[in-house]
């Protein structure tokens, strides 16, 4: 009997974890905006985050956002959020945000492959759709151009959100 009791003691601890969770990030969503104005630090293309102006126009909505994998910094989005992506004009070198519930974690460009310019800040490579995926790295041409310190990918509200909402892979 007592044995019994302490198991259900134990086992209802876990649902009470899942409710905090639920509850910590209930409504919450993280999207992509363009941005609208910002400015950058002198010979860098480091986008100064007090400068940000965020577009109303979002690049990809949280409905959108099938799944992120914190070891690659790759999200997989929806077909339609690809599709409209290519039909936004001049994407190389646009601004972008993520942000949550108002909140931007971060900034970052999408570039293209085929670009000649060195980009020493975050970005995407957007002409790199592999299974519907957009993989965010820390510079262009390498991953390493980019400020280490300034590494916001795997922030923790990012990783919580998406965790919560199960679209979190290790």
């Amino acid at each position: 009997m007592r044995n019994i009791l302490l198991f259900l003691a134990f086992t209802s601890f876990f649902p009470s974890c899942d409710k905090k969770c639920e509850l910590d990030q209930s409504g919450k969503q993280l999207d992509f905006y363009f941005l609208q104005e910002y400015k950058t630090k002198v010979q860098s293309y480091e986008i100064l985050p007090e400068s940000v102006v965020l577009s109303n126009n979002k690049a990809i909505t949280y409905d959108e956002i099938y799944s992120y994998d914190k070891k690659s910094h790759c999200f997989e989005i929806s077909p339609k959020a690809i599709k409209r992506l290519n039909q936004e004009p001049f994407l190389h070198s646009k601004a972008f945000a993520v942000v949550i519930d108002g909140e931007i974690i971060y900034t970052g460009y999408f570039w293209a492959a085929f670009s000649s310019a060195i980009c020493d800040w975050t970005n995407i490579d957007y002409l790199d759709y592999g299974n519907n995926q957009l993989c965010v790295k820390l510079g262009y041409p390498t991953d390493s151009y980019g400020s280490l310190a300034a590494d916001q990918r795997n922030n923790e509200m990012i990783l919580d959100l998406l965790d919560c909402d199960g679209k979190l892979k290790d």
